[in-house]
């Protein structure tokens, strides 16, 4: 069982009472969406899914605490009509296996990086399903911003920078941490048009960028009580204008 299949049963408890906001990746059945990459230099600065609000693509780099990366997958799904569930990501797995043995089953990947809309997917979203009571949390600051550590079998940071929500999930409560401290925009060469994974990168991915303070997300996205689906966009707006003063008082955050 993969670690990406761990986090979605592991988390499945977890949505809220609609079950539209999850920590993992939800499986829509809607249809694809409309991918776009906005590239500078060498940098995924920012991926849009239509119709979902945009996002920055994060990486720990190559390599991480000894942990190679083993595959990318960028999802972009249309919003079920039904549930309204959709799935719009970017999901990093890492590991310790060789490149010939990645994709058999005895190769588990170690750790998770997902890049996600901020605005569908924060603690103000998650919901006990019997009580409805919010889902328990720890509140920490990583590198300016704030974020949200949860205990689901697995340990699960959820990172809010600017318009992005990074997801990092493994078993070990260091490793989260020590990973949160170098998440950076991914390169462009590692991030897979949608559908299609990656699990072979070429030797010349750029170094992973220098670990400054992240981009401050907007206080009104993370009081939300309800995930931005069905197009509305209005909280883009919002956490575009939020990164806009951000930059403007921390020149350096990436």
């Amino acid at each position: 069982m993969t670690i990406a299949r761990r986090l979605s049963v592991s988390l499945h408890v977890v949505c809220w009472a609609a079950a539209a906001a999850t920590l993992a990746p939800a499986v829509s059945a809607g249809g694809g969406g409309e991918l776009r990459q906005h590239i500078r230099g060498e940098r995924v600065v920012r991926i849009t899914c239509k119709p979902a609000p945009s996002y920055t693509a994060y990486w720990a780099g190559a390599m991480t605490q000894k942990l190679s990366l083993m595959e990318a997958t960028t999802d972009c799904q249309r919003p079920d009509p039904e549930t309204g569930d959709r799935s719009a990501e970017l999901s990093l797995l890492y590991g310790r296996c060789s490149r010939e043995a990645r994709g058999r089953r005895d190769c588990a990947p170690v750790l998770q990086i997902q890049s996600s809309p901020l605005c569908e997917r924060h603690a103000s979203l998650y919901r006990k399903p019997l009580t409805n009571d919010p889902l328990p949390f720890k509140a920490i600051k990583v590198r300016g911003v704030p974020g949200a550590l949860f205990r689901r079998g697995e340990w699960i940071l959820q990172v809010y920078a600017g318009r992005t929500t990074i997801s990092i999930a493994a078993a070990r409560r260091s490793l989260v941490l020590a990973v949160a401290a170098r998440v950076a925009p991914a390169p462009r060469l590692i991030v897979p048009p949608a559908g299609r994974p990656l699990a072979q990168f070429p030797g010349n991915t750029p170094p992973l960028a220098p670990a400054d303070r992240l981009k401050e997300p907007s206080p009104h996205v993370l009081r939300r009580t309800q995930p931005c689906f069905r197009g509305d966009l209005k909280s883009e707006k919002t956490s575009g204008a939020a990164e806009k003063n951000s930059s403007a008082r921390s020149p350096q955050a990436p």
